[in-house]
C-alpha cells in the first residue's frame, strides 16, 4: 500500500508522477481560493453556503468550491507536508536543512546494512522488531523497510504525536543490530519539524479528530475533480476503442480549423 501511495508501483517514474500531481494539486487549491474570494459585498449563498436549489452548473460549481473552502487548510497541509517525501522538492528541502545544520547526516543518508555473504539470509522480521522494541517498547511506532542495495530498517515514533525519545533508529537489515540513533532531544527545530511532517501528512497529528478531517479532505478533493475524472474516463475509452480516439482527434482538428478560418469582424472606426 505504501509503494502504491508513493510510486504507483512504477518506481522512480511513479514517484515523479505523484510529486507532479501533488504540486498541481497545491496550485489548484491556491488558484481555487483566489477564484472563490468574494468581490465586493459578501453574500451568504454561493460564498459560504451552496445554492443547491439553483440546480445545474451553479449547484455543481458551489458543491465544487464551498466544501473545498472549508477543508482548504487541511488539504493544503496534507499536500504540502507530503512534498517532503518527494524526489525533487523533498530532496531539495532535506538538502537545505542538512547544509543549514538542521539535520544529522544519518537522517539524510541512512547508514548501510552489512553486506551479506552469498547464500546468507537477512535478519528475520521478528529479530528486527525485537530490536525496535528495545528502543521503543510501546504499542505504536513506524518501522520503514529497507530501500535500495544494503538499505536498513528505520524506526520512527508514533504517528499521533511524532515524538520519539530516539528521534530515529536505524537497524541493520542483515544482522538486526542498531546502526545509528538520532536523539530526539538534541534535534534542531528544523529536524523536529521534519519529523512532525509525517504525522501532519497522515492526518494523525492530534489523533482521531484530525484523521477524520484528513479523510473528509481527501474525499472532497476526489469529488471536486469530477470533471477531470470524466476526461480521464474518455481518454481511457479512446485508447481502448481506437476509432473513438480517432474520431475525437478529427473533431478537435475540425474545430481548430473552423476557428482559424472564422472571419474576423471589422473593427469600427
Amino acid at each position: 500500500m505504501l509503494e502504491l501511495h508513493r510510486t504507483l508501483l512504477a518506481g522512480d517514474l511513479g514517484r515523479y508522477a505523484v510529486e507532479l500531481a501533488t504540486c498541481w494539486g497545491i496550485v489548484s487549491l491556491l488558484t481555487g481560493l483566489l477564484l472563490w474570494w468574494p468581490r465586493g459585498k459578501e453574500k451568504l449563498w454561493g460564498v459560504w453556503l451552496p445554492r443547491l436549489r439553483r440546480g445545474g452548473k451553479i449547484a455543481l460549481r458551489d458543491l465544487h468550491t464551498i466544501p473545498g473552502l472549508y477543508l482548504f487548510a487541511v488539504a493544503l497541509a496534507i499536500m504540502g507536508t507530503g512534498l517532503l517525501y518527494t524526489q525533487v522538492w523533498g530532496n531539495a528541502a532535506f538538502a537545505g536543512l542538512y547544509f543549514g545544520g538542521q539535520l544529522p547526516a544519518a537522517y539524510v543518508s541512512p547508514p548501510p546494512s552489512t553486506a551479506l555473504a552469498e547464500g546468507t539470509a537477512p535478519a528475520s522480521i521478528d529479530a528486527v522488531v525485537a530490536e525496535a522494541r528495545r528502543h521503543y517498547p510501546f504499542p505504536e511506532f513506524s518501522l520503514a523497510p529497507p530501500h535500495g542495495v544494503n538499505g536498513c530498517w528505520t524506526l520512527f515514533g508514533p504517528t499521533d504525536t511524532g515524538d520519539l525519545e530516539d528521534g530515529a533508529v536505524y537497524i541493520d537489515a542483515s544482522t538486526a543490530e542498531t546502526l545509528d540513533v538520532i536523539d530526539y532531544a538534541t534535534l534542531s527545530p528544523g529536524a523536529t519539524a521534519a519529523l512532525m511532517f509525517y504525522s501532519i501528512h497522515t492526518g494523525s497529528v492530534f489523533g482521531l479528530p484530525t484523521k477524520i478531517l484528513a479523510v473528509l479532505a481527501c474525499l472532497v478533493i476526489v469529488a471536486s475533480f469530477w470533471q477531470t475524472v470524466a476526461v480521464g474516463v474518455i481518454i481511457v475509452l479512446a485508447v481502448f476503442f481506437p476509432l473513438v480516439g480517432l474520431s475525437l482527434v478529427l473533431c478537435w482538428l475540425g474545430g481548430l480549423v473552423s476557428h482559424l478560418w472564422r472571419p474576423v469582424p471589422p473593427v469600427s472606426p
